[in-house]
């Protein structure tokens, strides 16, 4: 029978099954007591050993408590077992001073959600726990670091409620922080008083330690550490009843001495004196005639004797030498065939070799092995060898062979599992675009599994790659290419366990849900891409699309009643005294942004959106390159990702606002694109979704959507276009660290389209001090237009630099000058500093602009700086160069990214193809 706990089942309620037993999990089970929620708890061994099917089925959430006591096997077993349920959490419990293996479970639950939790003190490997473990020994160590000391109290609460969310992005628990060095003080201060004890503490060497090898939300638990570390400290015993097996034992030598045997006294030989008696008298015939007798008689026996032990030896020694052949003869032939089988399975490891580096090569090619597996007929026959030899031998041929298997057969399945996941995308894909007539939710779910099984794949063989034996010195860069593939096939199978859960609702399976696609021409930039000009309304059904329509933004200016104020900087720059939609993009924040639109969208069409999506120019272009060359016959015109931004420039108008009947080339456009979209070809859908993927990587695509449940997973994969305030890197974590923003937003207030001819050269000087970071921030822009006719021009802009709140300005300059008061303004935006200049570039002329400011720092022994520098959608991959220098006492420990150092000093080059992150960690 199971070693389970099962409450009354109760209909309409939530189940949870948890898998392994501990203090927090009984923790979580005692506050359910009075709610309606039912459970089941099982030990990990019957988990695996017993049928828990029924109950995995029925759970609303399998929580996992990891213990890293746990054995390997038995992990990659319950890993097996749950790779088809999506409903995992994983309660990870992790160490500020200790190394935690969390990548092997990333890559054995790649489709969990995952819940650490930091330094809680009921752990048997919590920082306190570590700390107290030598108060036998009237120490208590100091280690450089800060730790979150977190009670069960304090955590199930929270913990609770985040196992009740639909969302599964990973979370962090985490206390109030303490320096590492004050919990000692503390624990020995409060031991001393306590137990009447003398503890000392002793500094101990610590190195920082990456703790989680993946990025996740943080959720900041409000804790007293004082009293955690107090009540922790009373619970210790004391000195007298410390358990012994804690303390060290001590060493005695034992010298055996040997005693001397005492012997066995000499039995005394014993003299019997028996008196002479007489010799019968016997006649002198008698004694001769037995005399010989039996001299004869012996003379016999002997000889018969010898001759009996002669026949033995020689009939030993026959035996002996028949024995000796015939163990000669057998061990010549074991040794003949020993050579014969090692001479067969070093052929075939050659031969299995040769037939794997062909696979490899094939696969960078292409993905279909069929025609291939022909090629790896030695594979059977070496599994056999290597699985009979390898179970009593342990050479490194056997293993390097065994490791040679391994990779083929991931080949070999790589061929056929990445094909089936892409054959589940595209019907997915066929649904969404109404090719096909399915359930979205068993497709999205059938594409989550197999793409959570091809990532294990991909992450096996990616690592089995790395110390592939067979593969020359000269195949390196094959194999360089190969990985990379691998890379991107991982980060989009994690994009989709990611998103894909949230397909069904986000179109429309419950209700419709309407979306607003926004062309934002980016040769006309403004603060999310570029002005708007069009807008394509897509309505879901059923997770289909069942209606779209495309306005230019100029109708939708016209369809909207009353007057709308708009923002000054509209009112001041551009002379609106009303707020239209085409300018309804000011704020560069595109959830703020994506607001505004679905305000002016609700008034002038009585449509509730559920979302918005904005595109620019490049977005389009990659589209474009997918689908194909689209038809324009009324203009007498085809449109290629290579001529669509001179035919927008060749098309822009003078006149802002359309005759009555004229119908906006970008309208027509977008409508045919749409067409092309919806009927792209099956071998076409994969090469979209990149473009779709790579457009939103590199800031060409926001997607933002008012439901708070689905908001936060697209804002985990950075496409919401949000103004952004990045954590402290993980590789950077130290005592102190400093992530420090920077947002350069450009508005073209020309009225042209001058952006098609505008470069830019950034550079950013940082001066890192001990008290402040000292920053100057040039661009250099080059109007490469040849004449001023419209829609060419001056490049008229409205540039905003968006700081750290802390952030104090002190200069600006344009080609050296100091700008006047009256073209500056300083304002606080999204919790930021901001400053605002107009610049204008004349027609084939160049200029400066700079921007002095300071950001006060705090920093420690050991600190970490980082400088964030967010892309601005609509631009291009403007060069960009970051020079940052460092006192003369501080030395850089880690970089990232790669840097060319010098005499204190760091410089990043590069381009603003994306978000840009640049740091170190330094010493003192």
């Amino acid at each position: 029978m199971p070693a389970a706990l099962t409450t009354t089942t109760v209909a309409e309620v939530p189940h949870l099954v948890f898998i392994g037993d501990n203090e927090l999990q009984r923790a979580l089970i005692a506050s359910f007591s009075r709610e309606e929620v039912t459970h089941s708890v099982f030990a990990l061994s019957d988990a695996l050993s017993l049928g828990i099917d029924q109950d995995l089925q029925s759970a609303y959430k399998i929580v996992f408590y990891v213990d890293w006591k746990a054995k390997s096997y038995q992990l990659k077993e319950l890993a097996h077992l749950l790779a088809f349920y999506n409903q995992a959490v994983l309660l990870i419990e992790v160490n500020s001073t200790k190394k935690n293996p969390v990548q092997d479970l990333v890559s054995l639950f790649p489709n969990a959600q995952f819940l650490f939790i930091r330094d809680l003190v009921s752990s048997s490997s919590s920082p306190l726990r570590q700390f107290s473990k030598l108060i036998p020994t009237g120490i208590v160590p100091q280690v450089e670091c800060k730790i979150a000391p977190l009670s069960l109290s304090d955590l199930v609460t929270p913990l609770r409620s985040v196992l009740f969310r639909s969302s599964k992005a990973g979370v962090i628990f985490v206390g109030t922080e303490i320096a590492a060095a004050e919990a000692a003080s503390l624990i020995a201060a409060t031991y001393n008083q306590y137990h009447q004890t003398n503890l000392v503490l002793q500094l101990h060497s610590f190195s920082p330690l990456e703790l989680l090898p993946m990025s996740v939300s943080e959720q900041k638990i409000h804790s007293n550490p004082t009293e955690i570390i107090t009540a922790f400290v009373r619970s210790l015993p004391s000195l007298s009843n410390w358990p012994v097996a804690t303390l060290p034992a001590p060493v005695e030598e034992k010298v055996a001495i040997s005693k001397p045997k005492k012997m066995p006294a000499r039995e005394t030989e014993k003299l019997v004196l028996e008196p002479l008696r007489p010799a019968p008298k016997e006649s002198v015939f008698s004694e001769i005639t037995s005399l010989f007798a039996n001299s004869h008689q012996q003379e016999k026996q002997q000889k018969t004797s010898v001759v009996t032990k002669v026949s033995a030896v020689i009939s030993k020694k026959k035996r002996k030498n028949t024995a000796l052949f015939f163990a000669g003869l057998i061990s010549t032939g074991i040794a003949l065939g020993v050579l014969c089988l090692v001479g067969v399975f070093v052929v075939s490891v050659r031969l299995t070799e040769r037939a794997a580096r062909s696979l490899v090569l094939h696969v960078v090619e292409s993905e279909e092995l069929a025609q291939e597996e022909s090629s790896v007929g030695w594979f059977d026959f070496l599994t056999l060898q290597a699985n009979s030899y390898g179970s009593f031998i342990d050479i490194p041929m056997i293993t390097n062979a065994e490791h040679t298997l391994s990779i083929i057969q991931s080949l070999l399945n790589y061929s056929q599992v990445m094909p089936r996941a892409r054959e589940s995308q595209r019907m997915l894909f066929q649904h969404v675009v109404g090719q096909v007539d399915s359930d979205v939710g068993v497709l999205a779910q059938n594409v989550t599994t197999q793409a959570q099984r091809a990532y294990e794949l991909l992450s096996t063989l990616d690592s089995e790659l790395t110390t592939a034996s067979f593969m020359n010195e000269d195949d390196e860069s094959i194999v360089s290419k190969l990985q990379a593939r691998l890379v991107s096939e991982r980060t989009a199978l994690v994009l989709q366990q990611q998103l894909l859960p949230l397909l069904p609702e986000m179109t429309g399976v419950s209700s419709k849900q309407t979306y607003a696609l926004l062309f934002q021409n980016s040769q006309e930039l403004r603060p999310t891409g570029g002005f708007i000009q069009a807008v394509v309304f897509v309505t879901f059904a059923q997770g289909t699309i069942i209606d779209y329509s495309v306005m230019s933004s100029y109708e939708l200016d016209a369809a909207l009643s009353g007057a709308v104020a708009p923002p000054l900087d509209i009112t001041r720059l551009l002379g609106e005294e009303q707020w239209y939609v085409h300018d309804s993009n000011w704020d560069p924040d595109f959830p703020t942004t994506a607001k505004t639109i679905s305000w002016f969208v609700d008034q002038t069409r009585n449509t509730q959106l559920a979302g918005v999506v904005a595109i620019d120019t490049q977005a389009l272009a990659n589209i474009i390159e997918v689908v194909g060359p689209v038809d324009l016959p009324e203009y007498n015109e085809v449109v290629t990702h290579k001529n669509l931004s001179e035919r927008l420039e060749f098309h822009s108008e003078a006149v802002l606002v359309p005759d009555s009947g004229t119908t906006d080339y970008s309208r027509v456009l977008l409508e045919r694109s749409m067409s092309k979209i919806i009927g792209i070809s099956l071998d076409k859908y994969p090469d979209f979704l990149t473009a779709l993927r790579q457009a939103a990587d590199h800031q060409h695509l926001f997607l933002s959507v008012f439901s708070e449940e689905i908001q936060p997973s697209i804002q985990n994969v950075g496409w919401t276009g949000a103004m952004l305030q990045p954590a402290c890197p993980t590789q950077l974590v130290s005592e102190s660290c400093t992530v420090e923003p920077f947002f350069q937003v450009e508005a073209n207030v020309g009225v042209n389209k001058a952006n098609y001819y505008i470069e830019r050269d950034l550079s950013h000087a940082i001066e890192i001090t001990t008290n402040s970071a000292e920053h100057l921030h040039r661009t250099t822009y080059l109007n490469t237009a040849q004449s001023g006719s419209w829609p060419k021009g001056p490049y008229k802009a409205y540039v905003r630099y968006y700081l750290d709140k802390n952030s104090q300005y002190k200069a600006a300059k344009i080609d050296g000058r100091p700008i006047s008061i009256q073209n500056l303004t300083l304002s606080t935006e999204h919790n930021r500093t901001v400053a605002g200049i107009s610049i204008e570039v004349p027609v084939g002329q160049t200029v400066t602009t700079e921007l002095v400011y300071s950001t006060p720092l705090v920093t420690a022994q050991t600190y970490s700086y980082a400088f964030f520098n967010q892309k601005q959608a609509g631009t291009g991959d403007d060069p960009i160069t970051v020079t940052m220098t460092y006192p003369q006492g501080d030395q850089p420990e880690k970089i990232a990214p790669q840097a060319e150092t010098g005499d204190f000093t760091l410089t990043f080059m590069g381009k603003l193809d994306k978000h840009g992150f640049y740091g170190a960690q330094f010493s003192r």
